[in-house]
């Protein structure tokens, strides 16, 4: 029965997807908020209950397009906002609380040596499909997303983590690890959870897009716009919910996006670039917000050559190089971004402030020309975003080393490929900084990590890795990652500049949108507007 049911909803749903945004979807009634008010005259008292109405839809103007609604069909950013409104992990790391929350895992304890761990689920949820959540799901997910042969971007090391998922009862899963963890449930973050009943009667192209979110996935117009519609049967209730629509439109020029943010074609910019920002605060009708990053921008070294893995070198290098400069040039004097001395934002998880390598022109050039076989040019490779800081680095190396800088700027879409490739001697990428503790870190230091495209020789921090595997508990876990973060500070395999802000602009009417730091935290699900005249 639950799958005949769940045939025939998703047969809805895949008619409103065929549809897509061609067709206004026929909407349920918002939710309402009532303020009463009492007249008098008569010996009864008499309340007039006024209803707040709000617009339908709210126009939303993004840089990139989704290609898939899937979560682990890609990795880019448009993938993460939309599963952000769409699906629902496990857990969640709050960044008002600083703690990991549950998500569809509500709670969850650990044996006493920590090789398994017990999650207790979340009641009452349907999938978008119209079935119902259970710990089923959670063990078919894992199990379904961690091959590479079923989704292109799986689980993080699901098996190098989880030797064996099962299902206690309904709402109640088991992991056991292949060693001990302390912080799996940072990783489950990342776990999207699918509907099993969807992936066993439709096509993959169909059940990988139904999740439990507030929204589902309502269809597509290949780069230019898609549309998620309100799922009014969200466990939590639809009352934070108030849009029944939400499209976002594809525009990649910034003049195009501000333009349309003026005139009123659009309701929110998720993408201001500094140079908007001026011009958009002196239009009353816009509201601009400035959040602080939690992607924080450094300048790396290459490891493959020899020079390089002489630390002097790198701190000479590290010395020359003005962040405040950066932050004024490149950055607007600070409404883009602000200096950076670690390679974590503030606001990630168990960020420790540390002792940092300090702008000295006269003792760079001094250590510069200590070295053996010095070089006279060098050849920093990045990609267009990072050029302004590219263009700051080669003036203040040539100025206080006297060394000749070229710039080799590639496309974005190839820039990792290439680091393995070309004949580069430092390069600018950045950290964006999300996911379990030691996931990042792991990807640009730990040998095999997927970032570690410029040589890393990961032997000492597999020894760190150890040491903060081996802590009694989480918290203790979280001070010597702290110790690590001084540690990677001394060690200058990447030198942290700059942790740059997301900007992102609305009209003045707009409530409950807040920008989040980081692309890849978009969520627009609670965003509406009061009804316009």
């Amino acid at each position: 029965m639950k799958k005949a049911v769940a045939i025939a909803l998703c047969i809805v749903m895949a008619l409103a997807v065929m549809v897509g945004c061609k067709e206004k979807t026929a909407q349920s009634t918002p939710s309402s908020q009532t303020t009463t008010q009492a007249s008098t005259g008569t010996s009864d008292t008499t309340q007039t209950a006024k209803v707040q109405e709000y617009e339908d839809t709210i126009n939303i103007a993004y840089t990139g397009d989704l290609n898939s609604a899937d979560p682990y069909y890609t990795t880019s950013a448009a993938k993460y906002m939309n599963a952000n409104m769409t699906f629902r992990t496990l857990t969640t790391y709050s960044y008002e609380t600083g703690n990991i929350e549950g998500v569809l895992m509500t709670d969850w304890e650990y044996n006493e040596d920590h090789t398994e761990m017990i999650g207790h689920l979340r009641k009452g949820v349907k999938f978008h499909d119209g079935t119902d959540f259970t710990s089923e799901d959670v063990v078919f997910t894992w199990n379904f997303a961690k091959d590479v042969s079923n989704v292109k971007g799986p689980i993080f090391n699901a098996d190098g983590m989880v030797k064996k998922i099962e299902a206690i009862d309904d709402y109640t899963v088991k992991f056991t690890f292949v060693d001990k963890m302390l912080d799996f449930q940072d990783y489950c973050q990342e776990v999207w959870i699918y509907s099993k009943d969807a992936w066993d009667t439709l096509p993959p192209e169909q059940a990988g897009i139904i999740g439990c979110g507030p929204y589902y996935f309502a269809g597509r117009e290949p780069g230019v716009k898609w549309t998620l519609t309100r799922f009014d049967d969200y466990y939590e209730g639809i009352e934070n919910y108030p849009t029944k629509n939400l499209v976002f439109k594809v525009i990649t020029e910034e003049s195009t996006r501000a333009a349309a943010l003026e005139s009123g074609e659009i309701d929110i910019d998720l993408s201001v670039d500094t140079s908007s920002v001026a011009t958009l605060k002196a239009n009353p009708n816009i509201t601009v917000d400035i959040k602080e990053g939690l992607s924080a921008s450094f300048v790396g070294f290459n490891f493959r050559k020899e020079f390089w893995q002489n630390k002097d070198a790198r701190y000479a290098i590290a010395k020359a190089i003005n962040k405040e400069d950066m932050v004024n040039i490149a950055y607007d004097g600070g409404v883009g971004g602000k200096v950076s001395n670690n390679l974590l934002a503030p606001e990630t998880n168990g960020y420790k402030e540390v002792n940092y390598i300090k702008y000295d022109p006269a003792g760079a050039k001094t250590l510069w020309d200590s070295l053996d076989g010095k070089k006279t040019s060098i050849t920093l490779l990045t990609y267009p975003a990072r050029k302004g800081i590219a263009e700051v680095v080669q003036a203040n190396l040539m100025e206080n080393l006297g060394i000749d800088v070229k710039l080799e700027i590639v496309e974005s879409a190839n820039f990792n490929a290439l680091m393995n490739e070309k004949d580069f001697d430092i390069f600018i990428n950045y950290i964006p900084c999300r996911g379990a503790l030691m996931f990042q870190f792991n990807r640009y230091f730990a040998d095999g990590g997927a970032q570690d495209q410029y040589g890393y020789d990961g032997t000492e921090y597999a020894k760190w890795l150890e040491y903060i595997n081996a802590a009694s508990d989480y918290e203790e876990m979280k001070v010597r990652f702290g110790e690590l973060q001084q540690w990677l500070a001394d060690e200058c395999p990447l030198f942290p500049t700059v942790i740059f802000h997301l900007i992102s602009a609305y009209r003045s009417d707009v409530k409950g949108f807040k920008s989040p730091g980081v692309n890849h935290l978009i969520d627009c699900s609670t965003a509406y507007i009061p009804k316009r005249g």
